[in-house]
């Protein structure tokens, strides 16, 4: 449970809504980051997760790479995604048990943008004076397999770039 449950956080996280359009904005076409993350499951009576995630992102190679380690009441879980949608494959690496899985990506290469069907909730300052960031903050429902996510994306107002996501 705790290996599928990382999975099923980690391709939400780096898919990047599949069938988004530009009406929002798009996020820098290479960039690498950090996203941590705390939620819950309702399935099997309820548990909690914790996940911390290395994302690399190229929509110049169409490809994008996670490196998720996330901790539920069922014990660790390490994933490694690589989805390469150049020759349409995806890899999953489950570290702890030494397991690789190569499939189709689950979902269409989506070049980053914020989709349409994101609500922008309101803006934000992070810092102050000469070292502020203004950002913008939006709100949507993802449906990844039979689970379904209430996620806020945080990008800066210039080049809209990731700053978080939850």
């Amino acid at each position: 449970m705790a290996s599928l449950l990382a999975l099923i956080c980690t391709l939400a996280v780096v898919s990047y809504y599949p069938g988004a359009t530009a009406k929002n904005c798009c996020v820098p076409k290479q960039w690498e980051g950090f996203q941590g993350g705390f939620g819950g499951v309702e399935a099997g009576g309820g548990q909690e997760v914790q996940i911390v995630t290395k994302i690399a992102f190229d929509a110049i190679g169409r490809r994008v790479y996670a490196f998720t380690n996330s901790t539920t009441a069922a014990g660790p879980s390490s994933t490694k995604l690589i989805q390469d949608y150049k020759t349409n494959t995806m890899y999953v690496i489950d570290v702890l048990k030494r397991r690789c899985y190569k499939m189709k990506p689950s979902q269409p290469f989506n070049d980053g943008c914020v989709p349409d069907a994101a609500k922008q909730v309101f803006d934000m300052t992070l810092g102050l004076g000469n070292e502020a960031l203004e950002t913008k903050i939006y709100e949507m429902r993802l449906q990844q397999a039979s689970t379904r996510l209430n996620i806020s994306i945080t990008v800066t107002e210039k080049g809209c770039v990731p700053v978080g996501e939850y």
